[in-house]
């Protein structure tokens, strides 16, 4: 029975995995292998869309603060309130550590990603120059955080 169920569990992190390579449009994607152990760390939240599996969010507990790590809607089904309803649902998720406030990183040239992030509520901090990685070119990102009254 033990064998049915992580076969199960096997099965959907690779599901999972698909939507994350089929949706992320970031510059440098995660290995497989490192998908999966983020996945498995205990302060690791994930959230992937139902029927259809068109989006994720994965974001990670440090002390008082979330910090969305990657954050995809396939582009076919963008613009529909999924990305704001999987923002809500982390953080009935998280109700009950009380956080203080949600942190991520976005690269200064994705300006769809950061006007979603604004209309969320998220300012810009602070930016990190060469952040990202694009074949031979250096991406600058943008600290944003979201304080969580």
């Amino acid at each position: 029975m033990r064998k049915k169920a992580e076969r199960k569990s096997n099965n959907q992190l690779r599901l999972n995995y698909e939507v994350y390579l089929k949706t992320e449009d970031e510059l440098e994607k995660w290995s497989e292998n490192f998908f999966y152990t983020m996945l498995s760390q205990h302060s690791v939240i994930s959230i992937f869309s139902k029927k259809p599996h068109k989006g994720y969010l994965i974001a990670r507990r440090i002390g008082k603060e979330l910090e969305i790590l990657s954050l995809g809607v396939d582009k076919s089904n963008r613009r529909l309130g999924l990305a704001k309803k999987m923002l809500s649902k982390l953080l009935n998720i998280e109700k009950k550590n009380k956080p203080k406030r949600i942190l991520l990183e976005v690269s200064v040239e994705n300006k769809i990603a950061i006007k979603f992030y604004k209309s969320s509520g998220f300012n810009i901090c602070n930016l990190r120059k060469n952040y990202y990685s694009d074949r031979n070119k250096r991406i600058s990102a943008y600290t944003m955080a979201k304080d969580i009254i």
